[in-house]
């Protein structure tokens, strides 16, 4: 699915992005609703919810007539995705490396995303501070967030690593014991 464009006059909210870039799933993005999956299905979910994540946000405007709370809606999502993907991977003893990586990546970061209102928590999961963020300029969010970003581009290899394992693992499972996996495919 292609990123929706809309005129810089609509707002959309976090959660529209949060179900868009967990489209295949969009139970996985209810914390009530997670209980139900196993961490090998978050896993698969949150992962190939960051590498959509990290490939749609890098199509959001960020000229300087941009509209920053829509963008800053939408780094809530990715934030919200990037901390689902890192409790999953942490959880999951086949993906801490996968883990590991991205807490590497925020630390790799840290400045940058501190300029836009980011900090990095004790667990390396991302903490947004979603008043500081819409008084930021669109460009200096576009540091982190657009097509010529390492940050959103090395986010989207990571996790496409994560899920190609997790889906090898699930394979795995699927075939060696019958087990029936709550996922799509």
């Amino acid at each position: 699915m292609a990123a929706t464009k809309v005129s810089t006059g609509v707002t959309l909210p976090s959660d529209y992005y949060l179900r868009n870039y967990y489209q295949a799933n969009t139970a996985a993005t209810k914390a009530s609703r997670r209980k139900n999956y196993s961490t090998l299905e978050l896993n698969y979910e949150d992962s190939r919810a960051l590498r959509r994540a990290s490939s749609r946000i890098t199509h959001s405007n960020y000229a300087e007539d941009a509209n920053v709370e829509g963008l800053a809606n939408s780094v809530k999502a990715y934030v919200d995705t990037y901390n689902n993907t890192l409790t999953s991977a942490s959880k999951n003893p086949d993906n801490r490396r996968y883990a590991k990586q991205l807490k590497d990546l925020s630390e790799k970061y840290k400045e940058d995303l501190s300029k836009i209102g980011i900090s990095i928590e004790d667990d390396g999961s991302l903490n947004l501070n979603e008043t500081y963020i819409k008084t930021v300029d669109a460009k200096e969010i576009g540091k982190l967030f657009s097509k010529e970003s390492e940050f959103t581009k090395m986010a989207g290899t990571i996790s496409k690593r994560m899920n190609q394992a997790t889906r090898d693992t699930i394979y795995a499972n699927m075939t060696g014991s019958g087990q029936t996996i709550n996922i799509v495919l």
